[in-house]
């Protein structure tokens, strides 16, 4: 009797199932897309909040471009405009809306980061104070240039804001304000002593007469 026979057909394994998967594999799955919602989300307002600073500057290259077919208050009226456009983007209004000439520079410079004032600083020296005042035509040129150099130094450094802040309007007005309650204060409390000193006089005078009739 043939011995091989007997012997039966190979039987191949069962096919290992993938699933259900393990759970560090959901875990795994889980954190990806909690990383890829919160970076698209992260992308989405990091675009938004360049968005307002890439049409300023898209709009004030539109002015320097067609400068020559206006007249220069045109000019400087227009590149004022979009400063304070962009400024109201990003700061509050009541910060902003009335400040115009010297004012309207302190902010601009306060708003900058330290390494970028000096620039500005340089730039700016003497535009704001003389935009409404009348020169000769030479001079305006000269001035609407470096106008146009003080609006794209502002925007290109100063936005977007990462911490809104209260600036000041000027160098010590707050300072100033905040030195008036405090010497109110100290005034009403020298009156308040003063009065709390005059009924012990009184008493004091009282209790001499009363010795010396005794």
């Amino acid at each position: 009797m043939d011995p091989l026979a007997q012997l039966k057909d190979i039987h191949l394994p069962e096919q290992i199932n993938n699933y259900p998967l393990a759970p560090g594999w959901w875990l795994l799955a889980i954190l990806l897309i909690c990383l890829t919602i919160v970076s698209i989300v992260r992308l989405r307002k990091y675009l938004l909040i360049r968005k307002d600073k890439k049409t300023a500057i898209a709009q004030l290259q539109n002015v320097i471009k067609n400068s020559s077919n206006k007249s220069l208050d045109e000019n400087n009226a227009e590149i004022i405009a979009i400063i304070k456009w962009a400024s109201l983007k990003y700061f509050p209004r009541a910060e902003v809306a009335s400040l115009y000439g010297e004012n309207f520079q302190t902010f601009l410079l306060n708003t900058l980061p330290e390494k970028k004032k000096a620039a500005f600083e340089t730039l700016s020296e003497g535009v704001f104070s003389e935009l409404y005042k009348k020169h000769q035509h030479e001079e305006n040129s000269t001035k609407e240039t470096q106008l146009q150099k003080v609006a794209l130094h502002w925007l290109t450094f100063a936005l977007p804001v990462k911490v809104p802040k209260a600036i000041p309007l000027t160098n010590g007005a707050e300072e100033k304000t905040q030195a008036k309650p405090t010497s109110t204060f100290t005034s009403k409390s020298k009156s308040k002593s003063e009065n709390n000193e005059t009924p012990d006089t009184t008493n004091s005078q009282a209790t001499k007469q009363a010795g010396e009739l005794a």
